[in-house]
């Protein structure tokens, strides 16, 4: 393709993501500050098997390097390698369908959607981003490397894709079943190939869980026993989270609503179509083999440590966009301006989604480091009226919910959850306390100072400081 193409694609992809240009923080982001880049580097991602992720952040360090010039040199990465993905699987996506002006455009607009969507614009988000686009893009190669019968090349690619990121690699099955049969309508001829597909997904997750649990000795997210009953659980757990609970939508069923659509689609076009009933039959097969590969690395994760991202569901996600191409597949359209429409309508959704998300995102973390600069003002206030220089305990008053109190998102809920992050996310921005607490209750303190407040934004209300303690009231 031309170079303009390249270059458009690039363009597009850093509009997207303009805000991201700018520092933006992350928890794991405020663990670094805090910690430094090398070590969080060691403890958060080579001990995780993150053999790229730590390379990046020892690069950090060794160039001492600010978050300005961080995130800005991230950001043009991250979309230079995420244009890569794209034009890529559409490469791919072209060795399928017949080569026509109407399909190159179609598979050029679901090659766009496929890699840029709200669920892998999470990989922009972390300060070790490049490595989880790395990730990400050895997942593709590694799928054109398979369907080209190259084994030994993919699992390198899926070496190189569990050494950076090891959630990507999900996406790596999905993309692989549907293609197959995208090619070959036939359980017949293509069940060897999902066994090798099987083959190449599980050796890199157990190389990389062996590492982790043997010979790096992490223990941060330890594992429960594998016992059917805990496997079972975590499935259960996320795939409620995706399909039922549609985590990053913030409105239930869209995915499963989606899915139902899908399949009633496939019904119409196999009767107006006149097709066998074995693409149905194959449609099942097909779903509930993805959703249960894309969802099963989770399965290890210990069962009181379960936590819910978008980018966990990167794999699962590629099941609803490549669902619609296997229809279209069986369509077998030349030419029809409508199912063009609806792409483009399609993917500008997606695009506007993507945008507001980033900008959500970057708002947050305005509010955050606003909700900063209110605590240390209180804190110099008293050390200057008052005279109080031993401020050494922190109270939070968090998830408590009233009638007449509503939640203040001024902070993502999971930054102040636990009191782990609540001193790494203070410690990053030079507060250092000797004692943290978490309240999730009404004792008396709140009742006197915050109780029948109704806090829409972060104001000096929130914060009081009594003796050595300051409070904080987030709810």
């Amino acid at each position: 393709m031309k170079k303009i193409y390249y270059i458009g694609v690039f363009l597009l992809c850093s509009v997207i993501t303009i805000y991201f240009f700018t520092p933006h923080f992350a928890l794991d982001t405020y663990w670094a500050l805090a910690e430094g880049f090398n070590i969080y580097g060691f403890f958060a991602m080579l001990q995780q098997a993150r053999v790229t992720s730590f390379l990046v952040y020892e690069l950090y360090y060794f160039l001492h390097a600010n978050l300005e010039t961080i995130f800005f040199t991230n950001n043009i990465i991250d979309n230079i390698i995420a244009t890569i993905c794209i034009f890529k699987m559409y490469h791919i996506l072209t060795n399928y369908f017949k080569k026509t002006n109407f399909n190159k455009i179609l598979l050029f607009l679901f090659s766009f959607f496929i890699i840029i969507n709200p669920y892998t614009l999470e990989l922009y988000y972390y300060t070790e981003s490049p490595s989880m686009w790395l990730s990400f893009l050895a997942t593709i190669f590694a799928v054109d490397a398979f369907m080209k019968k190259k084994y030994f090349i993919t699992f390198l690619y899926l070496i190189l894709c569990v050494a950076s990121y090891q959630v990507c690699i999900t996406a790596f099955m999905v993309i692989s079943i549907f293609l197959l049969f995208i090619k070959d309508n036939s359980l017949k001829n293509n069940y060897k190939e999902i066994i090798k597909t099987g083959i190449l997904f599980i050796i890199p997750c157990i190389i990389s869980v062996f590492f982790i649990r043997f010979i790096l000795t992490y223990d941060f997210r330890t594992s429960d026993l594998l016992t059917l009953q805990h496997m079972i659980s975590n499935i259960k757990y996320f795939y409620v989270n995706f399909f039922i609970t549609g985590v990053g939508y913030h409105v239930k069923y869209i995915p499963i609503i989606i899915e139902i659509l899908l399949l009633f689609l496939l019904t119409v076009t196999i009767i107006i179509k006149k097709k066998s009933i074995n693409y149905l039959y194959n449609f099942f097969i097909i779903i509930i083999l993805s959703t249960f590969v894309s969802l099963s690395p989770m399965v290890i994760m210990k069962s009181t440590e379960l936590y819910v991202s978008m980018r966990l569901f990167i794999g699962t996600f590629m099941i609803l966009p490549f669902s619609l191409l296997y229809i279209y597949k069986i369509y077998d359209s030349k030419k029809n301006n409508m199912i063009l429409i609806s792409f483009s309508i399609l993917l500008v959704i997606d695009i506007l989604f993507c945008f507001s998300m980033v900008q959500r995102q970057t708002l947050i973390n305005r509010d955050e480091l606003h909700a900063i600069d209110i605590i240390k003002n209180e804190i110099e206030k008293e050390k200057k009226d008052n005279n109080n220089d031993n401020i050494t305990k922190l109270v939070i008053y968090n998830d408590i919910k009233t009638d007449e109190q509503t939640h203040l998102f001024i902070v993502s809920p999971n930054k102040l959850y636990s009191s782990l992050y609540i001193n790494k996310f203070l410690l990053s921005q030079g507060l250092i306390f000797d004692d943290i607490q978490n309240r999730h209750y009404q004792d008396q303190i709140y009742k006197d100072n915050f109780d029948g407040i109704d806090f829409h934004n972060f104001t000096e209300k929130n914060v009081i400081i009594i003796d050595d303690t300051i409070y904080i009231c987030l709810y």
